[in-house]
Order: C-alpha cells, then structure tokens, then sequence
C-alpha cells in the first residue's frame, strides 16, 4: 500500500526518484524498494515523506483514502457530520486547488525560462 500511494504521489508531483532520494537523503535505490514495497521506510522517513507530500501519516500508510494535510495550518474543520460522498467531493475539490496551483507554478517557471533565455541568446 505504502509502495503504491507514495510513486503515485512522486510520480503526481513530477519528482524523479533520485529527487526523492536527495530530500529523504537515501539511495535511489532505497526509494525504489520503499515503491515496490520490497521494503518500508523508518518512520522519521515516513514522517518526512508525509511532510513532503502534505498527506496525514494515515493516508501515507493506507489507514485512510482521504489525503488530509500533514500540517495543522492546513486544516479544515467542518462543522458537520459529512457522509463518505461528501467527503470525497470536499477532497476532490481540494485536489483541483492543489492541481491549479502547480499548474500556474509551472506557467511561472515557463515564463521565466523563456525571459532568461531572451535575455542569454543575444
């Protein structure tokens, strides 16, 4: 379970293994063992992971399918009780805003290479 959650987390935030490697400062082979769960993570690592990719160590480690933050700043209370179909609705909103914030981090980063390679090529 923990294999699978985290190369699709890597793999959703365009990080190779090898940059995964770099922030939990283990081999890159480490990290392919951790995704084909030929072998688990400490838990500082997964607490490190869970931090990286904001999810609660629940979600990482398949006791919950919802994608709570690692972070208390980032919670949300709601004050009502809320069926799984609600719940799912509020994550996949969530989802979107998270999505939409990489997307313009990614046009930024795109339009600054475009600036920087203007400024070089002449």
């Amino acid at each position: 379970m923990l294999g699978r959650r985290l190369k699709n987390m890597r793999e959703d935030n365009y990080m190779t293994r090898d940059d995964l490697a770099g922030r939990l400062n283990v081999s890159l082979h480490a990290v392919a063992k951790y995704e084909r769960d030929e072998r688990e993570p400490n838990d500082a690592l997964k607490m490190e992971i869970a931090r990286i990719f904001n999810v609660s160590l629940d979600f990482l480690v398949g006791l919950c399918e919802h994608k709570y933050s690692y972070s208390r700043d980032n919670l949300v209370l709601v004050p009502y009780v809320l069926d799984d179909d609600e719940m799912n609705q509020i994550q996949d909103y969530a989802d979107m805003v998270a999505h939409l914030r990489k997307a313009k981090r990614r046009q930024f980063a795109a339009s600054a290479n475009n600036i920087f390679k203007k400024m070089f090529s002449d």
